[in-house]
């Protein structure tokens, strides 16, 4: 088999309505003037802006990279933080579902519910493999609001190896969330691949659901201290859940049109236990269910998301566009569209 690293060709509540917001914000409105950035070495590496005092970044990636050389040398724990287990961390969960939208449209939902840190919209265009928009929170790259990037910005060249969620060119989006647990590491012959790069590896490599399946089964995936499993979708409407349990990836299917993961293992709970597993998830699936897979995106995730929601984010998979709200400011929006 191919390196996956080597180039390849509760209660019932009422139906959410959808929410009247601002018109959203184009990335070519009144923002910083860009400013170039270059690795420690003094390689280009891309144009950066600050677009809000969130604050709220876009980094175009204009470099090449080595995938393999970055997801195998990982990132070292003073870049990554040394968080606990999210699991014991109240309102720090996340939520991901695939459905259609109201003009019939497939898309990726997903609320990441996390610290406030700095966002980062990252643009990327390898030459062995899928363009791409993923976002990163780049606290990860030892940003903060007292440290930004533009002080340094050579730290930036790390950054595609940490996208938490993302969608493609291909129309292939992928998100992640915390577990109790997580086994990644199995048959040593497989390469390893960080938790955040198997993202990554998904977004560069993949084109369906079904080679992000093989891509899966093909890697051994390392985690830190966040256990994760994975939820990915295509503009097919076809979706799955990506669980590492004893050294191997497991899947599970969506069935209707449309599918939902929060912070609970599949693998753990039946099929019939899961609305009673987690809130968000029975309200999602409630959802859903009632509407046959057709929902305001956006409107979802505000009935979905908790005080520490740092960002919501919305992937058409049909005309690859992004819809970025920060920080549950649902009134004002901010949307990337292909070639912008």
């Amino acid at each position: 088999m191919r390196s996956p690293l080597r180039p390849a060709a509760a209660s019932r509540s009422p139906p959410l309505q959808a929410r009247r917001r601002l018109p959203p914000c184009p990335v070519s409105g009144p923002t910083s003037p860009s400013i170039e950035v270059r690795s420690a070495s003094g390689r280009r590496l891309g144009l950066l802006r600050k677009l809000d005092a969130f604050p709220l970044y876009e980094f175009r990636y204009e470099a090449d990279y080595d995938l393999g050389t970055m997801l195998g040398a990982g990132t070292s724990p003073e870049t990554r933080g040394s968080e606990a287990s999210a699991a014991g961390r109240p309102g720090m969960a996340c939520s991901c579902f695939a459905a259609s939208d109201l003009d019939g449209h497939r898309v990726m939902g997903r609320n990441f519910d996390w610290d406030r840190d700095p966002v980062l919209v990252l643009l990327t265009s390898p030459a062995h493999g899928h363009a791409s928009m993923a976002l990163v929170d780049i606290r990860y790259l030892g940003y903060s609001a007292a440290s930004p990037p533009e002080d340094n910005p050579a730290r930036l060249e790390d950054a595609p190896a940490l996208p938490f969620d993302g969608a493609n060119d291909a129309g292939l989006a992928v998100g992640m969330m915390a577990v109790p647990h997580a086994e990644g590491m199995g048959d040593e012959a497989r390469p390893v691949v960080d938790d955040l790069g198997f993202i990554r590896l998904l977004l560069d490599r993949a084109g369906n659901v079904g080679e992000a399946m093989a891509l899966a089964a093909s890697c051994n995936v390392r985690f830190s201290s966040v256990p994760l499993h994975y939820f990915v979708a295509d503009r097919s409407g076809a979706s799955v859940v990506i669980e590492f349990s004893g050294g191997r990836a497991v899947f599970f299917r969506g069935k209707e049109g449309w599918q939902v993961s929060t912070n609970f293992l599949f693998s753990d709970v039946a099929e019939e236990r899961r609305a009673s597993e987690c809130r968000r998830y029975a309200r999602a699936t409630e959802v859903l269910a009632a509407s046959r897979g057709r929902v305001d995106p956006l409107a979802l995730l505000s009935g979905l998301s908790q005080p520490s929601t740092l960002w919501s984010s919305v992937y058409d998979l049909r005309d690859g566009t992004l819809e970025l709200a920060l920080g549950r400011s649902w009134q004002r929006t901010w949307t990337w569209r292909p070639g912008h």
